[in-house]
């Protein structure tokens, strides 16, 4: 894997913008936040790690996060891990509801039951309804002005 260097700034965690991509504490991690009425919290999701899909508070540490203009592309790389049967998606993986816009979904650590789900935009989605088609195995790969800025991945989910 090869990616320009300009494709990636240093910054703190909780200053990176919403839908950044992070790479911190030895992870790939995907800047969000949820929405509430009466506030936001920011969220850190773990996608990369034998911590992938764990959700948690906004990390301090410094990272190294994609530059403005840099967007995250996710590919399904195994289409074949379709899953149809309203189980519920776990460990960081790749939904596409019946509206479209692909979205992360994670677990709150000790609380394996909650799911959140993020979209690429790092915002917090309201729990899908019926059963959305699921992928355990994606690929994030980066663009800019739409063209891909290598000819591999940036890393692998699943």
């Amino acid at each position: 894997m090869s990616y320009p260097a300009n494709a990636f700034i240093r910054c703190a965690c909780e200053e990176a913008p919403d839908g950044a991509l992070i790479f911190v504490r030895g992870w790939w991690t995907l800047a969000g936040q949820t929405i509430t009425p009466h506030q936001s919290n920011p969220k850190t999701i773990i996608l990369a790690g034998d911590d992938v899909g764990a959700v948690y508070g906004r990390f301090s540490d410094r990272g190294l996060c994609t530059a403005p203009g840099v967007k995250v592309e996710l590919r399904i790389s195994q289409p074949e891990d379709i899953t149809t049967d309203g189980s519920r998606p776990t460990r960081a993986a790749l939904v596409i509801p019946d509206e479209g816009g692909p979205q992360i979904w994670g677990h709150i650590p000790g609380a394996e039951g909650y799911r959140a789900g993020f979209g690429l935009d790092g915002i917090s989605v309201p729990q899908a309804d019926g059963s959305p088609f699921y992928y355990q195995r994606y690929e994030v790969w980066l663009t800019r002005d739409g063209k891909a800025l290598s000819d591999k991945p940036l890393f692998t989910v699943g």
